[in-house]
């Protein structure tokens, strides 16, 4: 975390924000955790003229949290983003943003993909994100 940012009020956004810092991408244009949230649902929706640096514009305050438990079937019938099921588990939810009238996966998908190759039936720590109020989408310049 930078230190021009602070820690978000929302604690289970906070977590999901940690575990997505893993993922920032200064080539793609992201400065802060925000920011890859922001990208990576712009990347789930792909939307026409998108680009790896595509961001929405969404803040912390347009952002509800709660966290459930899901079954590893349920998790495998969200839209998945690939097959591959390489990589390690951690202790980060799957983090799952809802736009749009859609859930939509943007952080677990080679555990999900792994669980459900391995025939997991246990229960899983999701954080939900709905996203509520107007955004705007916005292609970020490469920010190293």
């Amino acid at each position: 975390m930078s230190a021009k940012e602070n820690v978000t009020k929302d604690p289970l956004l906070e977590q999901s924000l940690r575990g997505l810092s893993a993922h920032l991408h200064k080539k793609w244009g992201d400065r802060t955790r925000m920011d890859v949230f922001n990208r990576l649902l712009a990347k789930n929706l792909r939307p026409p003229g998108w680009t790896k640096n595509t961001h929405f514009t969404f803040t912390e305050a347009q952002i509800k949290s709660r966290q459930e438990l899901w079954s590893t079937d349920r998790l495998a019938g969200l839209r998945l983003g690939h097959s591959d099921p390489s990589g390690d588990d951690f202790e980060c939810p799957i983090v799952i943003a809802e736009y749009a009238g859609e859930q939509r996966l943007l952080d677990g998908n080679y555990r999900v993909n792994r669980w459900k190759l391995l025939g997991d039936t246990k229960e899983h720590l999701v954080n939900i994100h709905t996203v509520v109020g107007e955004s705007e989408l916005v292609a970020l310049p490469n920010a190293a």
